[in-house]
């Protein structure tokens, strides 16, 4: 008995080596891969997304499948040229209030040099506010370069997605009979539809109602701030709490807001964060997909560290379609488990028989199952037989007669 055991421990920790080797070897393949992977997983998502209206347009409406692809290409390019149109408005208001923005914040680091809290850490009041604030040319000069490779990298990367979306739109149409079929993939198209259903409407509502409050309460860029809201809504746990933060220099600079609307801008756009990101929309979603919060926190973390911002949007996607595809591998299901916070999976694999009881182990002894009698012939076989032998011989005596 303690052979058998300890050759079960020696497997499992085999097993668990080889799960840390193939982990390894996966993140170092996504990260040399991520220049294609990403735009195409992207690629994936805006398809699911689009495919839906496309074929609204061909089975209800009765419209030819090229001018359904070509009007729902024409309603998502108008809807990236409104947002292109807001933030660009944003950005001109911000530039011409500038100089107001400019004498708050000096006004603010006077006050905040003059405090007794930074006198007690040894900060010297008479420093200019104007000296804390000069960053050099070089500084500066990088800063833009850098933001501009991003920026035509971004871009790079958009056309590549557009020709990703263009050839998995054109090769599902050619082959819609097979899409409807269930499968492995066809699982994966519907939970990742579902997943993006729910988290646009979650991400809809929630900026809907930040730029709502932001509005009443007189914030400039209200609305700037509501899309923002809606595209970091897409980073599970670490998206809201950047969107609540966002707003804040622009509200403690703001000379127009009393001491009331700072607190209320920050203060109720938090709330409504706090209630739909990290109560209703986790447990809509943990039931809908079947993930712990614990298994999204960390999947987070592994994307975002090898694809960057664009893994931290992806982090959500992925697992489901990782979980999705090892739930369907009876080999994998134990981790499949794992990854929805069943962590007694390992204890009794599914399609493991758990070992008999022994006497050594305190149980009764079990007898193997008898063995069935082996067949008699039977007496009518015999006598049969020598019937048919007398029958046999009747005509030969009688011919020899």
């Amino acid at each position: 008995m303690s052979e058998h055991h300890h050759e079960e421990s020696r497997q499992r920790l085999q097993t668990a080596c080889l799960l840390i080797l193939t982990f390894l070897a996966l993140g170092v393949v996504l990260n040399v891969l991520r220049p294609v992977i990403v735009p195409f997983v992207f690629a994936l998502l805006f398809t699911y997304c689009l495919t839906p209206i496309i074929d609204f347009q061909v089975r209800r409406l009765k419209l030819p499948w090229v001018v359904a692809v070509l009007s729902t290409a024409l309603l998502g390019f108008v809807l990236l040229l409104g947002a292109g149109i807001i933030v660009a408005m944003s950005v001109s208001e911000m530039t011409s209030n500038l100089g107001a923005y400019k004498a708050k914040l000096t006004e603010f680091t006077t006050w905040a040099l003059h405090h007794p809290l930074l006198q007690r850490l040894g900060v010297n009041p008479d420093t200019a506010p104007e000296e804390l604030f000069n960053v050099p040319r070089d500084t500066v000069t990088a800063l833009l370069g850098g933001v501009l490779a991003e920026g035509a990298r971004q871009v790079s990367n958009g056309l590549l997605v557009m020709v990703f979306v263009l050839f998995l739109i054109m090769g599902r149409g050619a082959s819609a009979a097979e899409a409807s079929r269930p499968g492995v993939l066809r699982e994966i198209e519907l939970q990742m539809r579902l997943y993006l259903i729910q988290l646009v409407l979650f991400s809809g509502v929630t900026a809907l109602l930040v730029g709502f409050v932001l509005m009443l309460l007189g914030v400039p860029f209200a609305w700037v701030f509501a899309f923002l809201t809606f595209l970091l809504n897409f980073i599970p746990n670490v998206g809201s709490v950047v969107a609540t933060l966002l707003p804040l220099p622009v509200v403690l600079l703001s000379p127009e807001l009393s001491t009331f609307a700072k607190i209320t801008a920050i203060a109720v756009p938090g709330a409504i964060q706090a209630v739909l990101g990290a109560v209703v929309q986790p447990r809509i979603q943990g039931k809908s997909f079947d993930l712990h919060p614990v298994t999204v926190l960390l999947s987070l973390l592994f994307f975002s560290m090898i694809w960057g911002l664009a893994g931290a949007f992806l982090a959500t996607p992925m697992t489901v379609v990782t979980k999705i595809i090892l739930s369907k591998i009876p080999a994998t299901r134990p981790l499949a488990a794992i990854l929805a916070g069943k962590l007694d999976s390992f204890d009794s694999p599914e399609g493991e028989v758990p070992p008999c009881p022994t006497l050594a182990d305190g149980g009764a002894p079990i007898s193997p199952p008898a063995q069935p009698p082996a067949p008699q012939p039977s007496a009518a076989t015999p006598a049969a037989s020598t019937t048919q032998g007398a029958t046999t011989q009747r005509p030969s005596s009688s011919n020899f007669k």
